[in-house]
Formats: structure tokens, sequence, C-alpha cells
């Protein structure tokens, strides 16, 4: 197994931050930012809702987003 390399990893942190602040500003970037949550899956599962429930009712959504905050 390779060893962490921290600058690479540093280096890809920064250029995605940048890639989200320039679509926060509307501006061009080199690509689309892709965010990919797994807190509201946790969430659901932990207020005692399915999958299924979070992403096909925006209502049970909502309250898992909220109170997950």
């Amino acid at each position: 197994m390779e060893p962490f390399n921290l600058e690479y990893y540093s280096k890809l942190a920064e250029e995605n931050r940048l890639r989200l602040e320039k679509a926060y500003n509307f501006e061009e970037g080199d690509r689309v930012p892709v965010l990919i949550g797994v807190g509201g899956p946790y969430y659901a599962k932990l207020f005692g809702y399915t999958l299924l429930d979070y992403y096909t009712n925006l209502s049970v959504m909502l309250e898992v987003q909220v109170k997950g905050i």
C-alpha cells in the first residue's frame, strides 16, 4: 500500500473548493461540481425513515434535513 500523499489530496481539495466557489458565484468553471451528500440517508435511518421514504417524500426529506442540522 502506498503512503498517504497529503500534497496530492490537498491540491485536489483546493481545486474542488475553487470549483464550488465559482459555481456559487455563477461563474463558469472547468467542469460541473458535484456534491455527494451522505448525511441525509444517515439521519433518515437515525430518525426511523427508510431510504425510500427519504428519497420519495419531500416532507420527510425536509424534516430529516432540518432535524439533522
